[in-house]
């Protein structure tokens, strides 16, 4: 009997120190995955500075503008317009060059994308809208063809910012949907510039355009800001304020 209790009491301190270095593990890729989330999305605001700072004002290559624009019109919910600016560049430049970097830009911007909405994908709260009844038939309808959902809506007219979200939910591999934009944003950019290249439309109506792209990006996001008042407004109840 000696040898098993010595055995137990040796192995109760191994699991301990098991689980205290499992623990220190998880801690260290948090914070690591924290540092990294932070450090691009960092990135992407320097570049939407340096971009409005002195791409208004000449100092900047036209092509490098069309490629910084990517990042405020790209990234997560931007409602800033991508459109018009590709009309309006392919005035200037040959439609398949205008395509291409913005293709790289947006690429770019996706891969961003989805590293930091996955940052928040396991939070508890993202979790609980994961598992409702609504956003659990979207996932469903996503996934069976996530490849051809992908493809139509980035050919489509549509805002796309919805689609980046349904990806890291659904745990759609990186690359897979990186080659999604490309095969679906390269034909759609080329498209729009050819149209400022052949139309040569007139600045006000770039402008227009400009703001109905704006309605477009901001409208649907005007339900869901005014359910995230009333329920703030709710979860404020009398009852709370007097405990």
């Amino acid at each position: 009997m000696k040898p098993t209790r010595l055995g137990a009491a040796t192995a109760a301190p191994t699991h301990e120190l098991a689980a205290a270095v499992e623990q220190a593990g998880v801690r260290v890729r948090s914070r690591l995955r924290t540092t990294i989330v932070l450090t691009e999305i960092g990135v992407v605001l320097a570049l939407i500075a340096g971009w409005l700072v002195f791409g208004h004002h000449g100092q900047m290559n036209g092509l490098l503008v069309l490629l910084l624009y990517c990042f405020p019109s790209e990234f997560l919910i931007a409602p800033a317009p991508h459109e018009p600016v590709l009309i309006y560049f392919g005035k200037v430049y040959a439609p398949w060059l205008v395509a291409l970097v913005s293709a790289v830009g947006t690429l770019v911007v996706e891969a961003v994308n989805y590293q930091a909405i996955g940052f928040i994908a396991d939070a508890p709260p993202v979790r609980r809208v994961v598992g409702s009844t609504v956003m659990g038939r979207l996932l469903a309808l996503f996934s069976r063809r996530p490849f051809v959902a992908l493809l139509i809506g980035g050919l489509a007219p549509l805002p796309f910012y919805p689609f980046r979200f349904l990806v890291v939910l659904a745990r759609y591999p990186r690359w897979r949907y990186l080659a999604a934009i490309a095969l679906a944003r390269l034909p759609r950019f080329y498209l729009i510039a050819l149209l400022g290249a052949t139309a040569r439309l007139p600045d006000w109506i770039f402008a227009a355009i400009v703001f109905v792209f704006l309605g477009i990006g901001v409208v649907p996001l005007v339900p869901w800001l005014r359910a995230r008042r009333r329920a703030a407004a709710t979860s404020c109840s009398p009852a709370d304020v007097n405990e």
